[in-house]
């Protein structure tokens, strides 16, 4: 116990007897190393700041791609839909095509038989426009050979054709002309599929196609010479629509 005693007087005075210059270096030491302390921690901080700052940017930037990512997939499903649709309109087009083959090949043999069924009933009709009429089914049989006419064209033709021979039975029309088989100038004048007359231009002759002899009859002037020339100018449109009196039947020439 004494021995402690001893001990602590001693340290006691060297404390006393230390230099205060000691002392001071001492404390100077302490207040650099607390300076570096805490700019060492400032800057801890700061790094620790410019850390935070750049994990919220890479935040950000992670949230912008995830939007742009949920952009993209919304447009890729859209394309998806859309490519999926296109190839089912590519099957559909494939069968349609398939299906167009073998209409076209049905179609032309039926088209050859509409060319022909109405160059025979041209043969057989009334006798009028007869270079025009056949004219029109040679145009359709060599369309009909050509490889540049798409189908649809060709048959349109055709129809237009029938629907060109069907208007003939609602028409009234006149035109120029010879009585087949000699060289007698006439106005030719069609009623429908009626009646087909003819008449010269001074009037004083005056014919009708005879279905029962095949040709053409003079008709007697004092029974018709009016009513054709009359027919004549409503064809002309220089009269007004009236009723005409004309052979129908089997026409009884002028000498009878």
């Amino acid at each position: 116990m004494r021995t402690m005693k001893v001990i602590s007087r001693c340290l006691l005075a060297a404390i006393l007897v230390t230099p205060s210059y000691a002392w001071g270096a001492t404390v100077a030491q302490m207040l650099a190393q607390g300076e570096s302390r805490a700019d060492a921690a400032a800057r801890a901080q700061r790094q620790v700041e410019q850390a935070a700052d750049a994990a919220i940017e890479m935040l950000n930037e992670y949230k912008n791609t995830m939007k742009v990512v949920d952009g993209m997939k919304v447009f890729n499903n859209l394309l998806q839909k859309q490519i999926d649709n296109q190839e089912m309109e590519k099957d559909i087009l494939r069968d349609s095509l398939v299906k167009i083959d073998n209409i076209e090949k049905q179609i032309v043999p039926l088209m050859v038989r509409m060319i022909d069924g109405l160059e025979d009933f041209i043969k057989v009709d009334v006798p009028f426009l007869v270079e025009e009429r056949t004219g029109r089914i040679t145009r359709l049989r060599n369309t009909l050979e050509r490889a540049d006419v798409t189908v649809a064209e060709k048959f349109r033709n055709i129809m237009e054709a029938y629907d060109i021979e069907t208007e003939y039975g609602r028409t009234i029309e006149t035109y120029n002309g010879q009585v087949p088989d000699t060289d007698v100038n006439v106005e030719f004048l069609r009623v429908g599929r009626v009646a087909l007359l003819y008449q010269n231009a001074d009037g004083s002759k005056t014919g009708a196609w005879s279905k029962e002899n095949g040709t053409f009859v003079e008709v007697p002037n004092s029974t018709y010479q009016i009513a054709v020339k009359q027919g004549i100018k409503i064809a002309r449109k220089e009269a007004v629509p009236d009723l005409l009196v004309v052979p129908i039947g089997p026409a009884s020439s002028a000498s009878e």
